[in-house]
This record gives C-alpha cells, structure tokens and sequence, in this order.
C-alpha cells in the first residue's frame, strides 16, 4: 500500500526530474540557436558555466593563442533566460 508520505515523495522526485529535463531542452535549443547563428560552443564546466562561447569563424586550438581566439562570452542557463558575462 502506498502512503501518503509515499506520494509526496514520489511527486518531489518527479518534479525534480521534469526540472532537469526542461532545463535540458532549453540548453539543447539554445546550442542548436547559437550553432545556427555561426558560433562555436563548447563546455564551460571548468569555469562555473555551461557553455563558452566562440566567435564565428574562430577556430579552436590548444595551446598558446591570440586575444581573438579566445571565448568572448559564457553562458549558463538559468531559468529557462540567456544570461551572459563578457
């Protein structure tokens, strides 16, 4: 038989997981935009984000590199907002 203790904790588990999975939608559509768009992502973990951003045609290196090879902006989503820091 199920509780309602039971129930409550199922419910805070599912709506836990349908956070993760709209936050994972959004991320995907704002890559697949920013792609698009010309830009290069890629994973922004080592600095606290979710993407670093590249400018369009930039080639990435490892490396020494020049100032304008270098991401221009980060991204992490939030709320289902863009929100960057240059």
């Amino acid at each position: 038989m199920i509780t309602e203790r039971s129930k409550a904790k199922i419910k805070k588990i599912a709506q836990n997981k349908q956070k993760e999975i709209i936050k994972q939608l959004q991320k995907q559509s704002i890559v697949e935009d920013l792609t698009n768009k010309g830009y290069t992502l890629k994973a922004g973990l080592k600095y606290g984000c979710d993407f670093r951003i590249y400018a369009k045609g930039v080639g990435i290196k490892q490396g020494k590199k020049k100032q304008e090879e270098h991401s221009f902006a980060i991204l992490d989503v939030v709320k289902g907002k863009r929100q960057h820091q240059n």
